[in-house]
């Protein structure tokens, strides 16, 4: 854990990512260190990269581990969520809701310091490269705010924590197999914005490409 670069000591989205602007994309990212020290693997053999997947491991291992959803907040890239899908294949007990990357109308990924808008329509064929196949795990979007009633003020959050906050109120009023979905089950009471305000084709290309919007 490298405590001298924020990124990597949030162990953030960042932090994991292979895509151009991810600090797993090279080994040794310019975050101000001697390049002599300075190597953190890239893709799967990322220091961050593997620290997630070890902590996966833990919460899939079918011996110790009793979970029923999994979720890896705001952590977006493949090298991850990948792992826990191909993980769940033989779990075979637990959900995923998994957060996607997001990018701009010109393909350039989006991390939480990027200043541009992410773009429905490419966020979505982008998705739909990868041609998920799971039966064990649903994705969200866009990302939203929710209020942050320790410190009364408004934060963002990844879409997956939104999804999590449905699920576990539907839950608690209905039966598991209930779809958190509607204006009573689905309802987002905690949420105060989304990132993006999501049209009726937005909901629509996002439908199609298997991605469920947060309206």
């Amino acid at each position: 854990l490298n405590i001298l670069d924020r990124d990597m000591f949030e162990m953030n989205d960042k932090a994991s990512s292979s895509d151009t602007g991810g600090l797993a994309a090279v080994a040794s990212p310019s975050i101000g260190l001697l390049q002599a020290s300075n190597n953190f693997g890239i893709g799967d053999e990322n220091c961050t990269v593997n620290s997630y997947r070890s902590a996966v491991r833990v919460l899939t291992d079918e011996v110790t581990s009793r979970s029923n959803i999994i979720v890896v907040p705001g952590i977006k890239d493949p090298k991850v969520t990948d792992f826990v899908l191909d993980r769940l294949q033989e779990y075979g007990k637990a959900f995923y809701i998994m957060d996607i990357p997001t990018y701009d109308a010109s393909s350039n990924r989006l991390f939480a310091d990027s200043s541009n808008a992410p773009d429905v329509d490419k966020t979505a064929e982008l998705f739909a490269g990868r041609a998920v196949d799971n039966n064990y795990a649903a994705a969200y979007f866009p990302d939203v705010r929710i209020v942050d009633e320790v410190n009364n003020r408004p934060v963002p959050v990844p879409s997956s924590i939104a999804a999590l906050g449905a699920i576990s109120f539907s839950d608690s009023v209905s039966y598991p197999w209930f779809a958190p979905a509607g204006f009573n089950r689905g309802s987002l009471g905690f949420v105060t914005n989304t990132q993006v305000k999501l049209n009726q084709e937005d909901r629509d290309t996002l439908y199609e490409q298997r991605v469920n919007p947060i309206a």
